[in-house]
């Protein structure tokens, strides 16, 4: 009888699977943003900057996590692609959806990243732009969790047959 590998041989075999880093990594979108809205909210409403720093490392550190969760994700599309192709067309539907949504959104993950940085840095040398600009992550946070959201559904139907509430999308006529 074969033996089930232990903790530690599981853990070294699944971060070696670019399916299971992407499925760790995408969360860190979702609630980081979540908590780095509800954190800047918090800091302007009291006035407080470094509440503002702390947010807007949160919302950095979120935005960033954007970069391998597509490297991940795009990766594992070929092995999910192929294993889903055979036995569930519309999870490979929905996985096409999950990509091109991902692909198609990417660029608000990194201007908010880059906003986050610039609200991070400039107050700096000019302190009267740090509320202006933490107003303006906070209004881009919130379109970047409204994206993260949009392309996590999608990815949730893949494997998830319950979370399909109609029939899968439609390959667009530009591929």
């Amino acid at each position: 009888m074969m033996e089930a590998p232990g903790f530690w041989e599981t853990l070294r075999m699944q971060m070696n699977q670019p399916e299971y880093l992407h499925v760790l990594i995408h969360p860190l979108l979702i609630y980081g943003f979540a908590l780095g809205i509800l954190g800047l909210i918090a800091a302007l409403f009291l006035r407080h900057r470094r509440a503002e720093v702390v947010a807007l490392l949160v919302v950095l550190a979120s935005a960033l996590a954007a970069w391998p969760a597509a490297h991940y994700g795009n990766a594992a599309y070929d092995g999910m692609i192929g294993s889903l192709s055979e036995t569930d067309k519309d999870g490979a539907a929905w996985l096409d959806e999950h990509l091109d949504r991902g692909e198609d959104y990417l660029w608000v993950f990194h201007s908010v990243a880059a906003l986050a940085a610039l609200a991070l840095i400039l107050p700096v040398w000019l302190p009267r732009t740090g509320r202006p600009l933490a107003v303006l992550v906070l209004l881009a946070s919130v379109a970047a969790f409204g994206c993260g959201a949009w392309i996590g559904q999608a990815g949730g139907k893949i494997r998830h047959k319950e979370f399909r509430y109609g029939p899968p999308p439609q390959p667009s006529s530009d591929e």
